[in-house]
């Protein structure tokens, strides 16, 4: 496990081993309820993700490619597809949105 972003009620943890990012829900006091596995695409390594309202990017570090995904129903990512803005990545750690 290494990024994690909350957002919209929801915890976004990216999975880098297991190739996946898990949405969580987070409790009043803090604690996550039950997690599903959102997978962003064959062969991709999850390793950081941020949330803009109903978009997630998430940097695969097997790759060096940034995803795109759209946040749809609970929390759940979909429909990832590369979003590099023609700029090779190399060993991102972490993704920030100002």
């Amino acid at each position: 496990m290494d990024g994690i972003s909350l957002a919209n009620g929801y915890a976004y943890i990216a999975n880098e081993i297991g190739g996946s990012v898990s949405v969580c829900s987070v409790g009043s006091g803090g604690s996550l309820s039950p997690c599903a596995t959102s997978a962003i695409a064959p062969g991709v390594m999850p390793s950081s993700v941020a949330v803009n309202g109903g978009q997630a990017y998430v940097y695969d570090s097997n790759n060096n490619n940034m995803y795109l995904c759209l946040v749809g129903n609970l929390g759940a990512l979909g429909s990832c597809m590369i979003s590099n803005g023609g700029t090779a990545f190399s060993g991102a750690i972490q993704i920030a949105i100002h």
